[in-house]
């Protein structure tokens, strides 16, 4: 097959669209297009950008650029990716395509990307979000991917609307059962169960409500406070139960959960626990005042400004009265 070069990217066109090779580029970020030649862009090859390529279908690609004196000298491979958009034309990621890509924080893709071959993101350590459009009622894209990542993961899910979903970390462990003669595999963390709400192809939420109770009692409250907020901010298929439960927690937990959110600058979320979560009476005026302590310690003018304003409103000062 003869490789070509279109300035940014080594490719092959194929019978089902064009095969991505390699990517050159000065910057830490790769836009796959949809589409080369009028053809679309469908599959990734494999170890495409990964630094292990095979060193002949290197020579092959240094062949195809080797007339063009202006094209980025270093490929996009390794460690120096950080975030890649993939197109909605992208069918198939080859095996090991990112291996090794350590400083990958973030993928953009769609639903019809499903076919992913072995170890395709092995090494893939950083990846923290993955920005997911569903084609139709078609999720199973985001499950072959679930698959691949095993640490903790924020989900921008695009539906008929759109929801925020954090998935834990998990991680499995070989133990040895020496009387029987037999390996057996122990599941730590919560992250697996999450992962498996899935119906064939289609995501369900009311099942990833439904395991929330694990989440409070095997995660730290800053992870569950996530995943409660992505719900309730974005509350896609959010029965009012989940809602309520949601909403409790964040209640029992909004001095740890806000002091978390100013830390991390994170207004949106603070204006809602604030709005929404705070306990009744004395504690959550407690609350506030802790809060707002917090945001003036960390030097956080936005949101020191929001818990004042707020304070007033919810609790103003009363005027004594001197009667003589």
């Amino acid at each position: 097959m003869e490789i070509k070069w279109n300035g940014e990217f080594a490719y092959e066109v194929t019978g089902d669209g064009v095969k991505i090779l390699r990517c050159f580029s000065f910057g830490e970020y790769a836009g796959i297009p949809g589409e080369i030649e009028g053809k679309p862009v469908a599959e990734l090859a494999s170890y495409a950008f990964s630094e292990h390529m095979d060193g002949t279908i290197k020579e092959k690609i240094d062949a195809a650029r080797s007339a063009d004196r202006l094209s980025p000298p270093q490929a996009l491979c390794g460690v120096r990716l950080k975030e890649i958009s993939l197109p909605e034309t992208l069918e198939r990621i080859g095996r090991y395509t990112f291996y090794n890509c350590s400083s990958l924080e973030s993928i953009r893709f769609y639903s019809r990307t499903r076919d992913i071959g072995a170890g395709a993101f092995t090494g893939c350590h950083r990846v923290r979000t993955l920005d997911f459009t569903v084609c139709g009622q078609d999720a199973a894209g985001l499950k072959e991917l679930l698959t691949e990542l095993t640490e903790v993961l924020c989900v921008c899910y695009h539906g008929e609307e759109d929801a925020c979903l954090w998935f834990p970390e998990y991680y499995e462990e070989g133990v040895e059962n020496t009387p029987a003669r037999i390996l057996e595999t122990h599941v730590h963390g919560t992250g697996l169960h999450y992962r498996n709400c899935f119906l064939e192809k289609e995501f369900q939420f009311e099942e990833y409500d439904s395991l929330f109770y694990l989440a409070k009692a095997q995660e730290n409250i800053q992870l569950a406070a996530r995943i409660a907020l992505g719900r309730l901010l974005y509350p896609l298929r959010l029965t009012k139960e989940a809602e309520e439960r949601y909403i409790e927690y964040l209640r029992e937990n909004a001095g740890s959960v806000g002091c978390s959110l100013i830390e991390n600058k994170e207004l949106n979320q603070l204006e809602f626990l604030v709005k929404n979560c705070l306990p009744g009476g004395q504690k959550g005026r407690e609350t506030l005042h802790t809060l707002t302590e917090k945001a003036g310690a960390d030097g956080y003018a936005q949101a020191g400004s929001f818990l004042l304003d707020f304070s007033h409103t919810m609790y103003p000062s009363v005027r004594r009265r001197f009667v003589l």
